[in-house]
């Protein structure tokens, strides 16, 4: 398997395959994920929608063995997707930022454990987490009729909502093997806060652009659809002085 932080300056940090569960604090609705690696100063949190690299986000872990939550700031270093690796989960490497006190201990403790077992990066996942928790997220692996849309900026966003799909088509720059005809889902993703929509559409031609790509036709949206696309489209919130010492001091919540 990848080590998603093959970059990271201390090469010596033990580094343990282990699935805890992991809240993305967001704006609008949290989402519920598990990491696939950690470490004593950062984790790989599993997901389809990564926050941009760059970006610093509050993830809260619920640890075993009493599921204690800790509540930690992070900065995302780096984002594996599906296209760059397909022999590793997709989702981002976030860096612990200001993690001390008793969330810092807990935190360790579990670090410590795993070394204690002896667990190391190409060992079997240690699990803390329910059945159910772990086969509802499992759910979430991409489908092989996806397809994804990624506009690079808010305006390219508002441009495929309002004119695309006003027109009943989109292109997507896609190197996929797909024929004409076939049923696929578009997912659209916001360019800053990494919210999926899915469309669902049939692929009409291979694209005549300059990049390569499908254009997919898509099917009407119900008004609450409608709704929730525009509320998903406009859901920025531009911070220009973001002040992360207002988060350095996590909280240990039982």
């Amino acid at each position: 398997m990848m080590n998603p932080s093959s970059h990271d300056t201390r090469p010596g940090e033990p580094r343990f395959r282990c699935a805890v569960p992991v809240t993305l604090r967001r704006k609008g609705a949290d989402l519920g994920l598990l990491t696939s690696e950690v470490s004593f100063r950062d984790a790989f949190v599993r997901t389809l929608s990564a926050p941009p690299v760059n970006s610093l986000v509050r993830l809260v872990f619920t640890l075993p063995p009493d599921g204690a939550s800790i509540g930690v700031s992070a900065h995302v270093i780096s984002v594996v997707t599906v296209a760059d690796n397909a022999d590793h989960y997709p989702g981002f490497l976030a860096r612990f930022v200001g993690l001390d006190g008793p969330p810092k201990h807990r935190w360790e403790t579990l670090i410590e454990s795993l070394r204690g077992e002896g667990f190391g990066p190409n060992e079997t996942t240690a699990v803390f987490a329910p059945a159910g928790y772990v086969a509802l997220f499992q759910r979430q692996a991409p489908a092989a009729d996806d397809v994804w849309l990624e506009p690079q900026s808010v305006e390219e966003l508002q441009r495929i909502i309002r004119l695309d799909m006003g027109r009943g088509s989109v292109f997507v720059p896609s190197a996929k093997p797909v024929t004409p005809g076939t049923n696929v889902t578009v997912m659209l993703v916001h360019p800053v806060t990494q919210a999926v929509f899915p469309l669902d559409g049939v692929v009409r031609r291979r694209g005549a652009e300059v990049r390569d790509g499908i254009v997919v036709g898509v099917a009407p949206l119900t008004p609450e659809r409608v709704q929730e696309l525009t509320e998903m489209a406009d859901s920025v919130l531009v911070v220009e002085d973001y002040d992360v010492e207002l988060y350095d001091e996590p909280v240990l919540r039982r």
